[in-house]
């Protein structure tokens, strides 16, 4: 079993960019994410991925994705 520990600030830093641009590109929504640990497992050919995570976004970009997916009242 190999295992990877993203520990360093910059490498979060990184990864959250990363992230935060590939919502953007899928859904459009502008969302900041704050990765606080990453830990991935690679056993057997599959890649268990453990992510310990914050997110920011603002009100309207909430409203909308809940309106979107008909969660609001």
């Amino acid at each position: 079993m190999d295992e990877l520990k993203i520990k360093t600030k910059l490498m979060r830093g990184i990864l959250s960019k990363i992230i935060e641009s590939s919502i953007k590109k899928k859904t459009g929504y502008k969302i900041k994410i704050r990765l606080n640990d990453v830990d991935v497992s690679i056993n057997d050919n599959v890649a268990y991925v453990h992510l310990d995570a914050n997110g920011e976004i603002s009100v309207d970009e909430f409203k909308k994705i809940l309106r979107i997916n008909g969660l609001e009242d």
